[in-house]
């Protein structure tokens, strides 16, 4: 009687019931995001759990159509060079865009910084100025801090800027040129007249950054090269499958955390970490409290 071969079951159903599994999540994902943004957690563990259950199905598919016994050893040797090459210039291309985005984020936070202290200057210094100027000089200041708050900054977030708050500070400007040649000779006039310069500047800055993104052509790029690389990955041939199956769920992960840290981090006034307007209150409300 002749050995019994073992025959393994079809795994048909186990790569079916994964690709229903990773369906299912991204419609989930999709229709969450449809009808209403959803806070940047649920959206980073939504997409972290889509990229798992799509490594989970990447493996299985990959190990059937290109099974472990059908490889040779040089095979493998190709696959673990390859791998250690894609993956090193994949990790210096991520890294760099997130350095870079991160220094764009953290400059813009510096930017506002200065904003908000630039015109808190402009109205200590209009206090040695005639009543009249002084008066303008507080009522442009505050109706530019006020409208920074609740108007341009939501706006920011969809790239646009207020009209508003550029008329404020164009009436800031028309109260120091239209001063008379006696006040102009105050030794704090140069000195508000070089704040209101940086308040413009910053001002510039700041809307100039709530423009900026990473390059589409960039996407492209982080997202095609996670993808080489995790299925790379996946051609490796390991003996133990689950260990193999939770390595590449975990890269999938980790690089999933990272391209959703560069899209939170490149717009930095919408609506997933965005830089609030808190050092413009600040100032606002300390200059209500000088008043009263």
């Amino acid at each position: 009687m002749g050995e019994r071969r073992s025959e393994r079951p079809p795994r048909h159903p186990i790569v079916i019931a994964q690709l229903v599994m990773f369906a299912g999540l991204a419609a989930v994902y999709i229709a969450l995001q449809l009808f209403d943004p959803i806070p940047l957690w649920i959206s980073a563990v939504l997409q972290i759990a889509i990229a798992m259950a799509g490594a989970n199905l990447a493996l299985s598919t990959v190990r059937r159509l290109y099974p472990p016994e059908r490889r040779s050893s040089s095979d493998n040797d190709l696959i673990s060079g390859s791998f250690a090459t894609v993956g090193a210039v994949y990790a210096l291309v991520l890294g760099f865009v997130i350095v870079v985005v991160w220094q764009q984020y953290t400059d813009t936070e510096a930017t506002v910084g200065r904003e908000a202290n630039a015109i808190a200057d402009l109205d200590r210094m209009a206090r040695a100025l005639p009543v009249d100027s002084q008066r303008q000089v507080q009522d442009a200041a505050r109706t530019y801090l006020r409208l920074g708050v609740h108007e341009e900054w939501p706006m920011m977030a969809r790239g646009a800027s207020s009209t508003r708050a550029q008329a404020a500070l164009v009436e800031l400007w028309t109260v120091y040129t239209d001063m008379e040649a006696k006040e102009r000779g105050s030794p704090l006039y140069e000195r508000s007249v070089s704040r209101l310069n940086e308040l413009g500047d910053n001002r510039r800055q700041r809307l100039n950054d709530s423009q900026q993104s990473v390059s589409p052509l960039m996407w492209v790029m982080l997202y095609v090269g996670g993808m080489i690389t995790l299925i790379t990955l996946c051609l490796f041939d390991a003996k133990s499958h689950d260990l193999h199956r939770f390595l590449a769920m975990t890269l999938a992960g980790m690089l999933t955390l990272a391209l959703v840290l560069i899209g939170a981090l490149e717009s930095p006034f919408d609506e997933n970490l965005p830089i609030p307007p808190e050092m413009f209150q600040a100032v606002l409300d300390n200059l209500r409290q000088l008043e009263t």
